[in-house]
Protein backbone atom coordinates (compact mmCIF):
# COMPACT_ATOMS: atom_id res chain seq x y z
CA UNK A 1 0.00 0.00 0.00
CA UNK A 2 1.93 3.39 -1.23
CA UNK A 3 1.21 6.40 1.14
CA UNK A 4 -0.37 9.72 0.35
CA UNK A 5 2.94 11.33 -1.04
CA UNK A 6 4.20 8.00 -2.92
CA UNK A 7 0.72 8.02 -4.63
CA UNK A 8 1.33 11.70 -5.69
CA UNK A 9 4.33 10.96 -7.85
CA UNK A 10 2.87 7.48 -8.90
CA UNK A 11 2.61 6.64 -12.71
CA UNK A 12 -0.27 4.86 -12.38
CA UNK A 13 -1.07 1.86 -15.16
CA UNK A 14 0.59 3.38 -17.82
CA UNK A 15 2.17 1.13 -20.53
CA UNK A 16 6.27 1.36 -20.56
CA UNK A 17 7.44 2.34 -23.99
CA UNK A 18 10.42 0.41 -24.91
CA UNK A 19 13.72 0.50 -23.44
CA UNK A 20 16.40 2.61 -25.62
CA UNK A 21 19.88 1.59 -25.59
CA UNK A 22 22.69 2.60 -22.93
CA UNK A 23 20.10 4.29 -20.89
CA UNK A 24 20.83 4.42 -16.57
CA UNK A 25 19.19 0.92 -15.39
CA UNK A 26 15.97 1.38 -12.76
CA UNK A 27 15.83 -1.10 -9.79
CA UNK A 28 11.93 -2.60 -9.80
CA UNK A 29 9.90 -4.82 -8.15
CA UNK A 30 6.92 -6.70 -9.17
CA UNK A 31 3.73 -6.14 -7.93
CA UNK A 32 1.26 -8.19 -9.39
CA UNK A 33 0.61 -10.49 -12.22
CA UNK A 34 -0.87 -8.02 -14.53
CA UNK A 35 -4.89 -7.70 -14.74
CA UNK A 36 -4.78 -8.74 -18.40
CA UNK A 37 -2.81 -12.28 -19.08
CA UNK A 38 -0.22 -10.46 -21.42
CA UNK A 39 0.85 -7.94 -18.53
CA UNK A 40 3.09 -7.50 -15.53
CA UNK A 41 2.74 -4.59 -12.70
CA UNK A 42 5.63 -3.15 -11.52
CA UNK A 43 7.37 -0.43 -9.21
CA UNK A 44 9.93 1.08 -10.26
CA UNK A 45 11.93 3.24 -7.84
CA UNK A 46 13.81 6.52 -8.33
CA UNK A 47 13.14 10.30 -8.19
CA UNK A 48 10.16 11.99 -9.12
CA UNK A 49 11.41 13.55 -12.20
CA UNK A 50 11.44 10.14 -13.40
CA UNK A 51 7.44 10.12 -14.18
CA UNK A 52 6.72 9.91 -17.16
CA UNK A 53 10.34 9.45 -18.29
CA UNK A 54 10.54 5.54 -17.67
CA UNK A 55 11.03 2.74 -20.61
CA UNK A 56 11.02 -1.29 -20.26
CA UNK A 57 12.57 -4.07 -22.27
CA UNK A 58 11.53 -7.43 -22.25
CA UNK A 59 13.33 -10.33 -23.00
CA UNK A 60 11.15 -13.59 -23.35
CA UNK A 61 12.37 -17.04 -23.63
CA UNK A 62 10.83 -20.46 -22.97
CA UNK A 63 11.72 -20.83 -19.40
CA UNK A 64 11.93 -17.11 -18.27
CA UNK A 65 11.17 -13.22 -18.51
CA UNK A 66 13.87 -10.83 -18.53
CA UNK A 67 12.73 -7.35 -17.38
CA UNK A 68 14.92 -3.93 -17.87
CA UNK A 69 13.63 -0.37 -16.59
CA UNK A 70 15.72 2.31 -17.46
CA UNK A 71 15.21 6.39 -16.87
CA UNK A 72 14.93 8.37 -20.48
CA UNK A 73 15.19 11.53 -18.27
CA UNK A 74 17.50 14.13 -19.28
CA UNK A 75 19.15 14.71 -15.45
CA UNK A 76 17.99 13.03 -11.94
CA UNK A 77 16.22 15.35 -9.50
CA UNK A 78 17.77 15.51 -6.03
CA UNK A 79 16.99 13.28 -3.06
CA UNK A 80 13.32 13.07 -4.12
CA UNK A 81 12.95 9.40 -4.51
CA UNK A 82 9.97 7.11 -4.30
CA UNK A 83 7.81 4.49 -6.17
CA UNK A 84 6.53 4.81 -10.05
CA UNK A 85 3.90 2.25 -10.89
CA UNK A 86 4.04 0.98 -14.63
CA UNK A 87 3.03 -2.24 -16.52
CA UNK A 88 4.83 -3.89 -19.19
CA UNK A 89 3.34 -6.03 -22.12
CA UNK A 90 4.45 -9.78 -22.60
CA UNK A 91 4.47 -11.56 -25.96
CA UNK A 92 2.50 -14.35 -24.23
CA UNK A 93 1.39 -14.91 -20.78
CA UNK A 94 4.19 -15.78 -18.10
CA UNK A 95 2.45 -19.14 -17.06
CA UNK A 96 5.39 -19.95 -14.77
CA UNK A 97 8.46 -18.56 -16.22
CA UNK A 98 10.64 -17.20 -13.76
CA UNK A 99 11.20 -13.25 -13.48
CA UNK A 100 14.41 -11.79 -13.91
CA UNK A 101 15.60 -8.21 -13.20
CA UNK A 102 16.96 -6.17 -10.18
CA UNK A 103 14.08 -6.80 -7.69
CA UNK A 104 15.59 -6.12 -4.11
CA UNK A 105 13.64 -3.54 -1.99
CA UNK A 106 11.33 -4.91 0.52
CA UNK A 107 7.97 -3.81 0.68
CA UNK A 108 7.80 -1.78 4.12
CA UNK A 109 10.37 0.83 1.90
CA UNK A 110 6.96 2.36 -0.01
CA UNK A 111 4.52 2.19 3.48
CA UNK A 112 4.46 5.60 6.25
CA UNK A 113 3.38 2.66 8.48
CA UNK A 114 5.98 -0.26 8.38
CA UNK A 115 3.54 -2.37 9.85
CA UNK A 116 0.71 -1.85 7.92
CA UNK A 117 -2.73 -2.99 9.76
CA UNK A 118 -4.75 -3.87 6.41
CA UNK A 119 -3.57 -5.50 3.27
CA UNK A 120 -5.10 -5.46 -0.33
CA UNK A 121 -3.91 -9.33 -1.50
CA UNK A 122 -2.27 -9.02 -5.07
CA UNK A 123 -2.85 -11.13 -8.15
CA UNK A 124 -0.16 -13.89 -8.16
CA UNK A 125 -2.40 -16.63 -10.28
CA UNK A 126 0.41 -17.53 -13.49
CA UNK A 127 3.38 -16.73 -11.65
CA UNK A 128 6.15 -19.08 -10.88
CA UNK A 129 6.04 -20.04 -7.02
CA UNK A 130 8.83 -18.11 -6.09
CA UNK A 131 8.15 -15.34 -8.18
CA UNK A 132 4.41 -15.09 -6.42
CA UNK A 133 6.22 -16.11 -2.63
CA UNK A 134 8.25 -12.90 -3.17
CA UNK A 135 5.30 -10.66 -4.16
CA UNK A 136 3.38 -11.74 -1.12
CA UNK A 137 6.32 -11.62 1.23
CA UNK A 138 6.78 -7.79 -0.11
CA UNK A 139 3.46 -6.99 0.69
CA UNK A 140 4.00 -8.49 4.24
CA UNK A 141 1.82 -11.77 3.59
CA UNK A 142 2.69 -15.33 4.87
CA UNK A 143 2.68 -18.11 2.37
CA UNK A 144 1.25 -21.72 2.82
CA UNK A 145 1.91 -23.81 -0.60
CA UNK A 146 -0.22 -26.36 -1.93
CA UNK A 147 1.07 -28.91 -4.67
CA UNK A 148 -1.30 -29.80 -7.19
CA UNK A 149 -1.37 -31.56 -10.33
CA UNK A 150 -1.21 -29.64 -13.50
CA UNK A 151 -0.23 -30.97 -16.72
CA UNK A 152 -0.51 -27.81 -18.78
CA UNK A 153 3.47 -26.86 -18.67
CA UNK A 154 5.83 -25.15 -16.59
CA UNK A 155 5.30 -25.40 -12.84
CA UNK A 156 2.89 -22.31 -11.70
CA UNK A 157 0.47 -20.71 -9.50
CA UNK A 158 -2.43 -21.90 -10.47
CA UNK A 159 -4.26 -20.31 -7.87
CA UNK A 160 -4.78 -18.50 -4.62
CA UNK A 161 -6.59 -17.88 -1.45
CA UNK A 162 -7.88 -15.10 -0.37
CA UNK A 163 -8.54 -14.04 -4.24
CA UNK A 164 -7.15 -11.07 -5.55
CA UNK A 165 -8.23 -7.64 -5.15
CA UNK A 166 -9.37 -8.79 -1.19
CA UNK A 167 -8.60 -7.02 1.99
CA UNK A 168 -6.97 -8.92 5.18
CA UNK A 169 -4.91 -8.57 8.28
CA UNK A 170 -0.93 -7.85 7.65
CA UNK A 171 0.70 -11.23 8.34
CA UNK A 172 -2.31 -13.26 7.19
CA UNK A 173 -1.39 -16.74 5.42
CA UNK A 174 -2.36 -16.70 1.39
CA UNK A 175 -2.42 -20.08 0.22
CA UNK A 176 -0.73 -20.52 -3.19
CA UNK A 177 -1.66 -23.39 -5.55
CA UNK A 178 1.29 -24.50 -7.37
CA UNK A 179 0.90 -27.17 -10.28
CA UNK A 180 4.10 -29.99 -9.90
Amino acid sequence: MLGAAAIATTLLAAVAPPAPAGAPAVDWRLEEAGRLPLTLDLTAFGSSCLTGNLAASVSETARQVVVTVVSTAEALCPADYGPHRLTVELRRPIAGRALVGPRHLRHDVLTDDPRPRRVRVPRVTGLSRRDAVDVLHQRGLRVRVVRVADLRGLPRTIGQRPASGRTVAARAVVSLYVSR
